[in-house]
């Protein structure tokens, strides 16, 4: 209570003294030393008066509040000074001695890309991931050989080779008889191969023939058994046959 009550017995009638005391001390605003009421003051906080004679809301603090990161921390400390910019990171504190913010900037963003497809090449996806496609990739190369003409080798290296005789081909010949046959004067039938030709001669290893004025490959293109021409090309029966022997 708030006030002391002192009585003093001066006979030997006894005497009951009742307290009609009006405040009561369980309640804080009752206290002689503290404020006398709580409107306005929510969200604050006591403290002892600057005099140190009793107490007082306040809504400011001169208390520093420290962190840590977890609880086996052994140094707490201003929250700027426990996180740490990494690459591309940068952190910026705003609004200093105020309502202070820190802001996390990333300095070193992704640029744009921008991807073009060239001949035969799919891109898709999107920024930062993209795949690209090689929409028409090689295909299965078939080289075959023509008239005269032999190709060797295998994927991705080939070797074409020109079997017709040239002009060194011809170097010393001896040519004796000059003979024209049309292809109807071939045995077998026409457009195959396979057919004989029959020489006015004996035919030895220096026979040139021509068809249609090319020059046949001897071996290649026809072989020579005494006066008999075979034909290992197709011959039509409109052909010229000419033989050099």
């Amino acid at each position: 209570m708030s006030d002391d009550i002192s009585v003093t017995v001066s006979q030997s009638t006894p005497i009951t003294v009742t307290s009609t005391q009006s405040n009561s001390p369980e309640s804080f605003l009752n206290l002689t030393d503290s404020p006398s009421s709580y409107s306005g003051e929510s969200e604050k906080y006591i403290r002892v008066t600057t005099a140190e004679d009793g107490i007082e809301f306040s809504s400011s603090t001169s208390a520093d509040v420290n962190v840590k990161i977890t609880a086996a921390d052994t140094t707490t400390g201003y929250l700027n000074s426990k996180l740490s910019a990494g690459t591309g990171i940068t952190l910026n504190l705003t609004n200093t001695g105020g309502n202070e913010v820190l802001e996390v900037v990333n300095s070193a963003p992704i640029e744009a890309i921008s991807l073009t497809a060239g001949t035969g090449i799919t891109i898709t996806g999107t920024s930062p991931n993209y795949t690209i496609t090689n929409s028409d990739p090689d295909q299965v190369v078939s080289i075959s050989g023509g008239t005269n003409v032999t190709v060797g080798g295998t994927y991705p290296t080939f070797a074409i080779t020109d079997n017709s005789i040239n002009n060194s081909d011809l170097t010393a010949v001896a040519i004796t008889t000059n003979a024209n046959y049309n292809g109807s004067d071939c045995g077998g039938s026409t457009g195959t191969t396979g057919r004989t030709l029959t020489h006015t001669k004996d035919l030895g290893n220096q026979t040139i023939i021509f068809k249609n004025r090319a020059i046949l490959h001897p071996t290649i293109d026809y072989t020579t058994s005494s006066a008999i021409i075979t034909f290992n090309v197709y011959v039509d029966d409109g052909d010229t046959i000419t033989v050099m022997a």
